[in-house]
């Protein structure tokens, strides 16, 4: 997504020829998630955002971290391409900053920002931000067309088998 910015910033052919029929976005940061940007993107039908959470993983267990700019910007991000939007992926990053490709937390230590121990805020605001998203469904913000994956968060029980998920 960078690169596409960057060629859009330089060329001036490529920002209104090339830019307006590029199908498929990638995300990686939040602040990639720009409606002003969003709005130079005419046919995007495929979107990955693999910012919502961040994982870090040792021989024992799990932390999974949400990022909350990331979980604030989706969803209006997502709405501007209403019209053509067919699949959305959520993923996370690793401590490498690769990409985890269907991320589905089940059984792992959620956390908020910098906070030094687990909590149940950051299971709840990714509860919230799936709420958010059927939210978007209803009022029509999203297509009903739209298939979403990648994204599931257990339940308050903490019950593997039932969780609130999109995939």
């Amino acid at each position: 997504f960078d690169m596409i910015l960057t060629c859009g910033a330089v060329s001036r052919s490529f920002l209104h020829e090339t830019m307006p029929i590029i199908t498929t976005l990638r995300i990686d940061k939040s602040a990639q998630m720009n409606m002003v940007v969003a709005a130079r993107f005419r046919d995007v039908t495929d979107i990955d955002i693999n910012c919502l959470m961040f994982t870090e993983m040792d021989e024992m267990h799990a932390d999974v971290e949400v990022r909350e700019e990331s979980r604030i910007r989706a969803v209006p991000f997502l709405s501007r391409f209403a019209r053509t939007l067919n699949t959305v992926n959520f993923g996370a990053k690793n401590e490498a900053g690769g990409d985890i490709v269907g991320f589905a937390p089940a059984a792992h230590a959620f956390w908020l920002g910098d906070e030094p121990y687990p909590n149940e805020g950051a299971r709840e605001s990714l509860m919230m931000f799936i709420d958010t998203l059927s939210g978007a469904f209803i009022c029509g913000a999203l297509p009903a067309r739209l298939k979403i994956s990648g994204l599931s968060c257990p339940s308050i029980n903490d019950s593997i088998n039932e969780r609130r998920s999109f995939g």
